[in-house]
């Protein structure tokens, strides 16, 4: 079994294939439409997300129960959610994602003995990364799609940032190993 992450794949969302980056090029360019954009992600993640693989969605998943049901079962893995500003969590959507998902929940983190990763949909304040965690803690994040922050302790698994594909534990923790003080 691997482990697998990836954030903000808004599936369902038309009009985020017309946001801009900072630059005034399309945040997710290449795509003809939302339906395009769905089915690439969806064949992204299943080309490396095995049906036994545990995949973490760190949050803002997608757009409407109807674009959900139709997409969600698609998914290989064993699917995990990290909430998300645009996921809603009144009583109705719980159930709803509880339908998809094995365990929903804020934030989780992954200790080593070497780093630590936090698991977040939003970056985190750098106090977080005080007491227990100084100096081997990475944030591992999405939210900001096409930005980065430009800090060695925060990895942003946007979709727009690993290519639309789901990445692995493995490669995280490598990433995380290069970037705290060993």
């Amino acid at each position: 079994m691997t482990i697998w992450f990836a954030s903000d794949h808004h599936f369902g969302h038309a009009n985020l294939l017309k946001f801009t980056k900072d630059d005034g090029s399309h945040a997710r360019p290449g795509f003809s439409d939302v339906d395009h954009m769905n089915e690439t992600m969806i064949a992204n993640h299943n080309r490396v997300v095995g049906a036994t693989d545990r995949v973490y969605f760190l949050g803002d998943v997608g757009f409407g129960k109807a674009t959900l049901t139709a997409v969600l079962p698609r998914l290989n893995g064993r699917k995990r959610l990290i909430l998300g500003n645009h996921d809603y969590s009144d009583r109705q959507m719980i159930r709803f994602y509880l339908e998809h998902f094995q365990k929903i929940m804020s934030w989780r983190h992954f200790t080593e003995p070497d780093c630590a990763l936090i698991c977040t949909h939003y970056p985190l304040h750098e106090s977080s990364f005080l007491g227990r965690y100084a100096g081997s803690c990475v944030n591992v994040h999405g939210h900001i799609h096409a930005r980065r922050i430009n800090d060695p302790r925060y990895i942003n698994i946007s979709v727009e940032q690993i290519n639309y594909t789901p990445v692995s534990y493995g490669w995280l923790v490598a990433k995380a190993r290069k970037l705290t003080p060993q």
